[in-house]
């Protein structure tokens, strides 16, 4: 028994994805002679953040100079589902060596200490 935790930003890619790796599930199972059960108890659309706050972020962090890449993330945040009712974006910062989620994960007080300055900037211009 496992599970799959299957993420893609396009939602035809991953349908295609599913498709493709199950079959191949089926095919080897067959092959193989064994019992395969295939249970899917979660299904959530990916969710596109909102353009203009993206943009708001950008500007912001500019304005501060403060450096930044645009990323795709899969992440299952509260923002998939605040982002089907309202404008919603996801800010980032880094951790070192790209750890994240983990007990290995750090990330420098200087970098959160931006993350909450781009944060505070954006909250202020939205709510002035």
């Amino acid at each position: 028994m496992f599970s799959l935790d299957i993420r893609h930003h396009q939602e035809t890619i991953l349908d295609s994805f599913c498709k493709e790796i199950f079959s191949n599930f089926d095919f080897f199972a067959e092959e193989a002679e064994i019992k395969l059960e295939i249970s899917q108890w979660m299904d959530v659309k990916p969710v596109e953040m909102d353009v203009e706050m993206n943009h708001l972020v950008r500007e912001i962090a500019d304005e501060k100079n403060i450096s930044y890449q645009n990323i795709v993330s899969g992440a299952g945040h509260d923002a998939q589902v605040f982002g089907t009712m309202c404008p919603t974006c996801l800010l980032f910062v880094p951790s070192q060596g790209g750890i994240s989620h983990s007990p290995k994960e750090f990330t420098s007080v200087p970098d959160l200490e931006r993350g909450i300055d781009v944060l505070s900037e954006i909250l202020y211009r939205l709510a002035y």
